[in-house]
This record gives structure tokens, C-alpha cells and sequence, in this order.
């Protein structure tokens, strides 16, 4: 359970700043979607017995979330080396090649 509270007023219009929300899922759970739910409570300043509550909610299937895993980004990280050094070798022999030739 995550609670935030936002302490002054929002006037018609106005929204409270973003929120982000992080979850670590056990690589290993069973589960295949994870449901998060938002409520937000209010109260009325100017009339402090009007208050208020809303909630919505979402899923997430976690089939999607398996991209954002340390072994993705593993290999990506060894293509982006790879594709950098091939770079730079090329890079070389193509200065070699021009000092070779005279130009």
C-alpha cells in the first residue's frame, strides 16, 4: 500500500502532480496480470464535511513486462558494444587504407 497526500488546494481545472510507481515482480510468480487501484479521497476546504472518494483501477498483463528484464538489456548493451567497435575498426582501416594510397 502506497499513500500519498497532497496537502493545499486544487482549483477547477487544475490537476496534482504525477505520480510513478515502481513494482519489482518475482520472476518466477505464476501470476499473469497485476491489477493497481487508485483511490483518491477529498475534502472540501471551505467545507470541511464535504468530502469525497473515487477509485479506478488497472491491468498490467506481465507477458509485456518480461522485455524490461536484466537480460534484455544485457544484450542490448553488448549489440550497442559491438556495433561501436565495429565502428571504430572501420574507421582505422579506412584511415590506414588513405595513409597507404598517398591521399
Amino acid at each position: 500500500t502506497l499513500n500519498c497526500e497532497l496537502y493545499g488546494a486544487l482549483i477547477h481545472g487544475q490537476s496534482a502532480p504525477a505520480l510513478t510507481l515502481d513494482v519489482l515482480v518475482d520472476p518466477q510468480t505464476k501470476v499473469t496480470r497485476i491489477t493497481n487501484t487508485a483511490t483518491v479521497n477529498w475534502t472540501n476546504a471551505d467545507v470541511p464535511s464535504q468530502t469525497g472518494s473515487d477509485s479506478d483501477s488497472d491491468s498490467v498483463r506481465l507477458k509485456w513486462l518480461a522485455l524490461t528484464g536484466v537480460a534484455w538489456i544485457d544484450n542490448s548493451l553488448l549489440a550497442a558494444l559491438g556495433f561501436i567497435l565495429l565502428g571504430g575498426a572501420g574507421l582505422v582501416f579506412k584511415r590506414r587504407r588513405r595513409t597507404i594510397l598517398g591521399a
